[in-house]
């Protein structure tokens, strides 16, 4: 999947367990805090070099969804991603299946 698209589906999914009024207040603005980075006249890598001001300011933003999504608890996670019951902790894809062995 592409790096935009991932993006794009993470926030969806940001926004979707922002809403639920089961997840706690605290991490709630957890999301909103690389928002103030952002807007925030001072950056590591300043926004007037092209291309590399801008990267900081979404690795925040990607980060800051990232935090969020893994400390909401899993079963509200699991709740709205869809991808979140065929994935392990690390990303890689996972496939529940049973096998018998055959001796001839």
């Amino acid at each position: 999947m592409g790096l935009l698209a991932k993006l794009y589906d993470r926030l969806r999914l940001a926004i979707k367990l922002v809403k639920d009024p089961q997840v706690p207040g605290l991490l709630k603005l957890i999301p909103f805090l690389p928002l103030l980075y952002v807007i925030f006249p001072m950056d590591f890598i300043p926004d007037l070099i092209p291309g590399l001001g801008q990267m900081d300011d979404i690795g925040a933003i990607i980060l800051g969804l990232e935090m969020f999504i893994r400390m909401v608890p899993q079963s509200l996670v699991s709740k709205y991603d869809s991808n979140a019951s065929t994935q392990t902790s690390n990303g890689n894809n996972v496939v529940d299946g049973e096998y018998r062995e055959v001796r001839r």
